[in-house]
């Protein structure tokens, strides 16, 4: 077979095309749920626009790669460091299971 690696590309420009907008429906709908609103259908053009004009701000690869890996460590933080800090707060204040079985308040 000659040319396999355009059956590739066909899978990797779907694959980017998904990846995409499952990310706009998830920022629409992320505004739509944090102002509250009824519907995110009038939120699709704007956020496409943002998430194009966004795509433009790396000036590189190079800063794209560096941009993305300090997005990860703040979620890494925001995904570890809070619920350490509420079981942390739970322990001092007293709350959850105690060493009896039964529950405290």
């Amino acid at each position: 077979m000659q040319r396999i690696e355009a059956i590739f590309v066909i899978f990797w420009v779907v694959s980017a095309y998904i990846w995409i907008s499952f990310g706009l429906y998830g920022f629409c709908r992320f505004l739509a749920d944090f102002f509250k609103l009824p519907d995110y259908r009038p939120l699709i053009l704007p956020g496409a626009i943002i998430i194009f004009a966004l795509a433009f701000i790396p000036a590189s690869l190079h800063d794209t790669i560096l941009a993305i890996s300090k997005v990860r460590d703040l979620a890494i933080i925001g995904f570890f460091g809070i619920p350490f800090l509420l079981l942390i707060l739970a322990v001092i204040r007293g709350k959850g299971v105690s060493t009896s079985g039964t529950r405290q308040s």
